[in-house]
């Protein structure tokens, strides 16, 4: 089975992805992994800023295809039955994973407060320090992504507005019921 999932930043999909490895045995593969590792390269800061730039550089050069032929080509290399792709931003990546792995889509919900008050527990560099900061860059994420199509095209919803402490206790039983969920619908479309 192979699952991605897309959230605007702090929603927590990185959270939920460790979960599905950590309990179902998954591989992790993320959209941003392939632009840190430009970043490293080329000895830039690997904040969202940056991050962003990269994307938007490749994105012209290469065409918007150009991260998910790279998770493709490590993926076929990997040779994983159970797959979790992080970070989808475009229609054009979660249309290229559909056909070629018949991923099925979850869109990590959380609303900004939640968001941001993780964010400020974190303390990571690349966070908001205030709440017109991360609607900022929503806003920004917003015009440069498809967070909107995305959302149509999911095809689960999980509401993750749990503080982490209370999603700890019930990890286990979300990621069971989420991937028992995942298989309904490969059931469903014969895959």
């Amino acid at each position: 089975m192979v699952i991605g999932t897309f959230a605007y930043c702090g929603s927590g999909q990185d959270t939920l992805a460790d979960g599905f490895c950590r309990y179902r045995g998954y591989k992790k593969y993320s959209m941003g992994d392939v632009f840190r590792d430009i970043a490293s390269k080329r000895n830039l800061p690997q904040t969202r800023e940056v991050l962003q730039l990269i994307r938007v550089e490749y994105d012209k050069k290469y065409g918007r295809l150009f991260a998910p032929e790279q998770i493709l080509k490590i993926i076929e290399n990997d040779g994983s039955d159970h797959i979790i792709i992080t970070g989808i931003r475009t229609i054009e990546e979660y249309r290229i994973f559909k056909e070629k792995l018949n991923l099925v889509l979850i869109f990590v919900y959380a609303d900004s407060q939640t968001r941001f008050t993780r964010m400020l527990k974190r303390g990571e560099e690349k966070d908001c320090n205030t709440v017109s900061e991360l609607r900022y860059r929503m806003k920004q994420e917003i015009e440069l992504f498809d967070y909107n199509k995305l959302e149509k095209e999911a095809d689960v919803t999980f509401d993750f507005r749990m503080n982490l402490e209370e999603y700890r206790i019930v990890e286990k039983e979300i990621i069971q019921k989420l991937e028992e969920r995942v298989y309904k619908l490969y059931e469903k479309f014969n895959w």
